[in-house]
């Protein structure tokens, strides 16, 4: 966990300001935004997603996944407007990618021994990973990562206000059901807001001695 702790801390200080800039506009380019109606579902994505895609490959590709409209904004960010059956299509399918790649973990005797099981709950938001402590093995850095971003995609996706998004990871011992270890994307964000109060604090102070 510590030796981690930094990369986490930029990836969090990344989420606080997108979270910030999604509650001074109502569409932001960073995040995805969900309006759910009666009838249709619209669906904004940031331009991220589509940087090796035209406008006219987008438009080809929602037309042939039975997307009703698709507009490509001047941001390059893209707007849908699908059915809801539709929206719980690809929902479905964006759970489930996440249940296989947790299977391939699982099933990686390889790379991922240590690994015995994976469960999480119907958000991503809670994430337990249950580990055999003799092959004295923690999860790497770009397996939480993954799952913190895939997280928040997901959530987002759901329609969840950024600032009550949060991914929580806790690694179990598989043998006792005892917890080894549990970290939450809000407890780096917050961490990394006190950091980033502290580096305030000192310029203020050398700019005083300066001065």
């Amino acid at each position: 966990m510590k030796k981690i702790i930094s990369f986490l801390l930029i990836f969090a200080m990344m989420f606080a300001l997108v979270a910030c800039g999604n509650e001074k506009q109502e569409e932001s380019d960073n995040m995805i935004n969900v309006d759910k109606n009666l009838i249709d579902v619209t669906v904004n994505l940031p331009a991220s997603f589509f940087e090796d895609k035209t406008a006219e490959e987008i438009m080809t590709d929602a037309e042939n996944n039975g997307i009703k409209s698709c507009t490509v904004n001047e941001d390059g960010s893209v707007t849908y407007v699908m059915s809801k059956s539709k929206y719980n299509e690809m929902k479905e399918e964006t759970y489930n990618s996440f249940a296989d790649e947790c299977q391939q973990k699982i099933d990686d005797t390889e790379d991922y021994a240590y690994i015995s099981d994976i469960k999480f709950n119907d958000s991503i938001s809670e994430i337990s990973v249950y580990i055999d402590k003799d092959y004295d093995k923690e999860l790497d850095f770009v397996t939480i990562i993954g799952y913190y971003m895939m997280g928040v995609y997901y959530q987002s996706f759901l329609g969840i206000p950024s600032d009550e998004i949060d991914v929580r990871i806790t690694e179990i011992d598989d043998a006792t059901g005892e917890e080894i270890d549990s970290y939450a994307l809000s407890d780096m964000q917050n961490a990394a807001e006190e950091e980033t109060t502290s580096y305030v604090k000192l310029g203020v102070k050398l700019l005083w001695v300066i001065l």
